[in-house]
């Protein structure tokens, strides 16, 4: 009991150490909790089943979330981020190397919107529509027009777009990188009447009360 114990305080500790490498590799903090998450409810179930950190231990606790009826593609999310953690465990010769699969998961045809669907999004809101209608109307615009991902478009603000050079700056990106990309004249045509609906602060999804320019 007392080695199990102390297995799991070490295991501990080694989590901790990779994030804080994580954290130093500049890794984003939504990630990183994605780790924390993940990876402490793997090393639980190891705890908890007397299981060691190893290749037999991994393959038990993958058993156990098919178990639980879960997607091919669900086990695979929980497991990426311990895969990693395995894998820098692996580095630092705390553990002796395995290689690690993923669960393969049956293909599936996504439903997509249909033609009529997409006109019914992207429609203009009318003058009275109400904000919440004006902010998720020009959100959809901004995406479709640079299938920018979900935290990208959080962080836009308007004084990241330039109407006159038709430009956008993306300065959250998931490399760290600075990116200028032109804007269409579509996408610049309905952000122009989003800002001058006078209900703009910023296209984050935490939009505030509008504010009149």
């Amino acid at each position: 009991m007392k080695k199990i114990q102390k297995n799991a305080v070490r295991f501990d500790n080694l989590k901790q150490d990779f994030l804080d490498d994580k954290k130093y590799s500049g890794t984003a903090e939504a990630t990183l909790n994605g780790y924390r998450y993940d990876i402490t409810r793997f090393l639980k179930f190891l705890s908890d089943e007397r299981l060691a950190v190893n290749e037999a231990g991994f393959k038990r606790y993958v058993i156990h979330l098919t178990d639980s009826r879960m997607t091919a593609n669900s086990v695979n999310h929980y497991i990426r981020s311990v895969k990693v953690f395995l894998y820098w465990c692996m580095e630092q010769d705390e553990i002796a190397p395995f290689k690690i699969k993923m669960v393969k998961a049956q293909e599936t045809i996504k439903d997509v919107y249909t033609q009529e669907e997409l006109c019914a999004l992207i429609q203009p809101p009318k003058r009275e529509d109400s904000f919440v209608v004006w902010r998720s109307w020009a959100i959809i615009n901004f995406i479709l027009g640079t299938a920018a991902r979900e935290a990208t478009v959080c962080e836009m603000q308007m004084q990241d777009i330039s109407f006159d050079d038709r430009t956008i700056t993306f300065r959250n990106l998931k490399n760290k990188h600075v990116q200028l990309l032109p804007m269409s004249e579509a996408l610049a045509s309905g952000l122009k009447k989003y800002r001058l609906g006078h209900l703009y602060r910023s296209l984050a999804v935490n939009f505030s009360e509008p504010t009149p320019l």
